[in-house]
């Protein structure tokens, strides 16, 4: 009984149930996602996937992302991915167009993941996976996703013109 008042409240509070959610395989953005910010301050970089956003939170000097090195899952069952990428810093010096390696970037997803298992993911120690490898479908893993909610004013609308009209008792 406390089990299904669990349930039940959480669906009432949180507008869903666990059923509504919908398990789906992710990777990681391809470097050529990855986009440097305009802000001189900032210096991170961003990525968007059809599953979501994806942020750097370190500095970088690093003006292209040139490939995928691998992932790192950290949490309990669910938690947090960090991909990682390969960058170098392009820039001039007497006259002459520079490449220089750049320090790793890392980009973090913004939605929780489950602790990861097929692929080439590796426990290497209490609540961290890391995956080894330069092929980004080496290192996928499951998120959740709630389904879209439709516009909830056009689908009340839609009810309303399809439902039959009651008629009014004629004496």
């Amino acid at each position: 009984m406390r089990h299904f008042l669990t349930i039940a409240l959480s669906t009432f509070f949180f507008g869903t149930a666990f059923a509504d959610l919908k398990e789906i395989n992710s990777l990681c953005p391809h470097p050529s996602q990855g986009v440097k910010s305009n802000d001189p301050a900032k210096l991170n970089w961003t990525a968007e996937t059809k599953q979501g956003k994806w942020k750097s939170y370190d500095s970088s000097f690093a003006t292209k992302l040139t490939g995928f090195t691998g992932a790192q899952w950290t949490g309990e069952n669910v938690g947090q991915i960090t991909c990682i990428y390969t960058s170098e810093q392009e820039f001039k010096m007497q006259g002459h167009t520079v490449l220089q390696k750049t320090l790793p970037v890392l980009l973090v997803f913004h939605i929780l993941a489950f602790q990861p298992s097929g692929g080439k993911w590796k426990h290497v120690s209490r609540g961290v996976y890391n995956c080894y490898s330069t092929k980004r479908s080496d290192c996928f893993f499951k998120i959740n996703m709630k389904p879209p909610v439709g516009n909830i004013l056009q689908e009340a609308e839609s009810l309303k013109s399809t439902a039959k009209q009651p008629q009014l008792p004629t004496y």
